[in-house]
């Protein structure tokens, strides 16, 4: 990830008008950033993950990624990828919730060539979510 990285999950709003985009702007079920995810990344690691109550007992996670597709963006250092997404969540015996949706993501290459994820923005297909919190990264 970039320094500058962003993660964010837009809540689903269902318009009167169909014109209108149906995505927030300004509430998000996810706002994250790097410093922010660091810091979750780390409650999660194995010295820490006693005290993360909402992980134990683990959840049953299966992540699919589909139909990729990459643009360069004008600049040439920069590359925009979209994907559709499918996700299974299950935890303790309550049957899986499937999430689905688009995974809108920007590369950019570095000084020294290689790629890192500067921002990702997911929007989920669905509008009200059953899942029982959102510590997933999508």
């Amino acid at each position: 990830m970039t320094d500058d990285f962003t993660y964010e999950v837009p809540v689903g709003v269902t318009w009167d008008n169909p014109d209108r985009i149906p995505y927030s702007s300004d509430f998000f079920f996810v706002e994250e950033d790097r410093h922010s995810l660091d810091l979750w990344l780390d409650r999660m690691s194995p010295d820490n993950r006693e005290y993360a109550w909402g992980e134990n007992p683990s959840q049953r996670l299966r992540h699919f990624i589909t139909n990729v597709r990459a643009r360069w963006k004008e600049n040439g250092a920069e590359l925009d990828v979209r994907s559709n997404l499918l996700f299974s969540f299950t935890r303790l015996t309550n049957p899986s919730v499937l999430v689905t949706g688009e995974r809108n993501d920007l590369l950019r290459r570095n000084e020294t060539g290689s790629w890192k994820l500067a921002r990702r923005v997911v929007y989920l297909d669905q509008t009200v979510q059953d899942l029982q919190h959102m510590h997933l990264i999508f």
